[in-house]
C-alpha cells in the first residue's frame, strides 16, 4: 500500500508504528552501548587493579628484603608489614597513582597481606 491510497487515520498509524520501530532500534543501540562501556569499563578497573596489586607485591617483596639486609627477621617484617603497607597505600592514593586501587583494596577488605 502507498501513501496515497492511505487514508489519513491509516498513514497516521503507519508513521506511529515506524516511529515506535525506530524508538526501539535506538534503544537498543543504546542499551548496546551501555553494556559495551560497562565491559569496557569493568575491564580497565580490572587491568588498574591487578596492576595496582603487583605494585603492592613488589613493594612487599622489597621492603621484606631489605627488612631482612638490615639484619631483621622475618617475625620482624610480618610485624611491621601492616603499617608500612598502610604508609605505601596512603602515600600511593595521596600522589593520585593509585587512589583506585585503593579503594578497590579497601572495598574489598584489603589483599592477602
Amino acid at each position: 500500500m502507498n501513501y496515497i491510497s492511505q487514508t489519513p487515520g491509516q498513514f497516521e498509524a503507519e508513521m506511529e508504528r515506524r516511529r515506535e520501530a525506530e524508538d526501539k532500534r535506538i534503544a537498543a543501540a543504546i542499551k548496546t552501548q551501555q553494556q559495551r562501556d560497562a565491559a569496557f569499563k569493568a575491564d580497565q578497573d580490572q587491568r588498574q587493579h591487578e596492576a595496582g596489586a603487583a605494585r603492592l607485591e613488589a613493594h612487599h617483596e622489597a621492603t621484606r628484603a631489605r627488612i631482612l639486609a638490615a639484619g631483621g627477621t622475618a617475625a620482624d617484617f610480618e610485624k611491621a608489614w601492616p603499617e608500612l603497607k598502610q604508609a605505601y597505600l596512603i602515600d600511593a592514593a595521596s600522589s593520585g597513582q593509585e587512589e583506585r586501587i585503593y579503594q578497590q583494596m579497601r572495598a574489598r577488605g584489603g589483599t592477602r597481606w
